[in-house]
């Protein structure tokens, strides 16, 4: 059975590869692990709201951006 993926992976590897970060270097940005990033990245994990706000505060993006990748459930 296949495990759902969560569509804010999209946001997580977006901003890395658009800051031409590693996954270390954006965890170490974001204060979080490198292997809970990489969940993140790979969908295999659900960020809370509050990692969201760590991620667009963290990069200053604007919250019509970060729309489109939020997962509705």
């Amino acid at each position: 059975m296949l495990q759902e993926r969560y569509k804010t992976s999209e946001l997580f590897k977006r901003i890395r590869i658009d800051n031409n970060l590693s996954q270390q270097a954006i965890s170490e940005k974001l204060d979080i692990h490198q292997g809970y990033f990489s969940l993140l990245e790979r969908g295999l994990a659900k960020p809370s709201l509050g990692m969201v706000l760590r991620l667009k505060n963290a990069f200053e993006l604007k919250w019509e951006f970060i729309e489109g990748f939020i997962d509705e459930q």
